[in-house]
């Protein structure tokens, strides 16, 4: 299956560092346990506004002065790596479901 907007139909891998109680933290557990497809937001390095607006189908909308992609996708895996003395680890890996949006900064 060829996924529009993609180069091919790999995951996308996203590291993090969990911190106990986050509750976006918890929300993604949720949604990896739920297997349910939602909006996710890439945005580039070449500025640091972050999202603050949902467009009319409650999807957030890029900042003006940054780069971004933007793409459907359910969370297929999570993992957690846990050493003694550091922080705790993870990473999600997304399964895209659809075509991806450049929102090049103006």
């Amino acid at each position: 299956t060829n996924i529009t907007g993609f180069a091919d139909t790999g995951d996308v891998s996203v590291p993090f560092i969990f911190y106990d109680g986050s509750a976006p933290h918890i929300a993604a557990k949720a949604l990896h346990d739920s297997g349910a497809v939602r909006g996710w937001m890439v945005g580039l390095s070449d500025a640091t506004t972050a999202p603050s607006a949902f467009d009319s189908d409650g999807q957030l909308t890029a900042p003006t002065d940054r780069t971004s992609f933007t793409f459907l996708a359910s969370i297929s895996n999570m993992t957690f790596d846990v050493a003694v003395g550091d922080v705790v680890r993870g990473t999600m890996t997304l399964k895209p479901t659809g075509s991806t949006a450049l929102s090049p900064a103006a």
